[in-house]
């Protein structure tokens, strides 16, 4: 029983075909569709629902003009890490304890890809 459920839920979500194709702009000559990145494998078809979403607009077809990668905006991370050092000042009757912090911060462009397309008129 378990098994058929979960299989029930994966053909569900294949048929509803989750979409990360999103319109961008789109006017009387053409528009820019974005998706995550340029690729077109399981689970997520990104240039498929992209060229649907494309033909949905364009019901005379259309001419893919320029596509790229697009920077959206940044995300900074900072970690940091601790380190503690023990020691014996003098044999086992002092300890000191040694601290000293590190911190990292790495700044990562967020991007999407962009297709933009003529219609036809």
């Amino acid at each position: 029983m378990r098994h058929s459920a979960w299989l029930i839920g994966v053909v569900l979500l294949m048929a509803t075909g989750c979409s990360n194709a999103r319109l961008v702009d789109d006017n009387l000559t053409g528009g820019v569709v974005a998706i995550p990145n340029n690729s077109d494998s399981f689970p997520y078809y990104n240039m498929t629902h992209a060229k649907q979403l494309i033909a949905q607009q364009c019901p005379k077809g259309y001419t893919i003009t320029d596509q790229g990668e697009f920077i959206t905006g940044t995300t900074t991370t900072t970690s940091n890490r601790q380190e503690s050092t023990e020691f014996s000042l003098i044999s086992w009757i002092f300890r000191d304890v040694k601290t000293g912090t590190q911190a990292t911060t790495e700044t990562v462009n967020k991007t999407e890809f962009r297709i933009t397309y003529q219609k036809n008129q």
